[in-house]
C-alpha cells in the first residue's frame, strides 16, 4: 500500500506518516518496495504484530526503563510502583492485541471486558 494511500485513508498528514513509517521499517515491522508502484506491506503477518510492538516502536516513552530509575520523597514514595504497574497493564493489554485483531474489529475477550467497565466520574473537591 503507498503512504499516500494510507495517509488519506487514516487522514494522516503524509510527511508524519513516512516518519512512522520508517521507524515500523526500522524495527522490522514494515518493509518497503519499489514495484512498479513505491509501497509498504507488512513484514509478517498481521496476526503476529501486536499493538504493543507498533507502540513501543512509535512512543518510545511509554517502553523506556525510567520509571524505575525515578523516586519520590517521603508519603508519595509509591507512586514509582504504581507507575510501574501502569506501564506493565498498558503493555499487557496491547501485547494481546494485534494488528489482525484491529482490522477485524474483534478484539480478545479480556480487553472487551476491560473496555466495558464503567468508571465513576472524576470527583471535584468543594470549595
Amino acid at each position: 500500500m503507498t503512504a499516500q494511500r494510507i495517509s488519506r485513508a487514516q487522514t494522516i498528514p503524509q510527511g508524519f506518516l513516512l516518519n512512522i513509517l520508517g521507524e515500523l521499517r526500522r524495527a522490522g515491522l514494515v518493509r518497503s518496495h519499489r514495484r512498479s508502484v513505491a509501497g509498504y506491506e507488512l513484514a509478517r503477518p498481521a496476526a503476529r504484530i501486536t499493538l504493543a510492538e507498533v507502540i513501543g516502536t512509535i512512543q518510545r516513552d511509554l517502553s523506556q526503563p525510567t520509571v524505575e530509575e525515578i523516586t519520590y520523597p517521603g508519603a508519595a514514595g509509591p507512586l514509582r510502583d504504581v507507575w510501574l504497574a501502569v506501564r506493565t497493564s498498558l503493555f499487557s493489554i496491547l501485547g494481546c492485541v494485534t494488528l489482525a485483531d484491529v482490522a477485524a474489529g474483534t478484539l480478545p475477550p479480556a480487553v472487551r471486558a476491560l473496555a466495558g467497565q464503567q468508571y465513576p466520574p472524576t470527583q471535584r473537591m468543594p470549595g
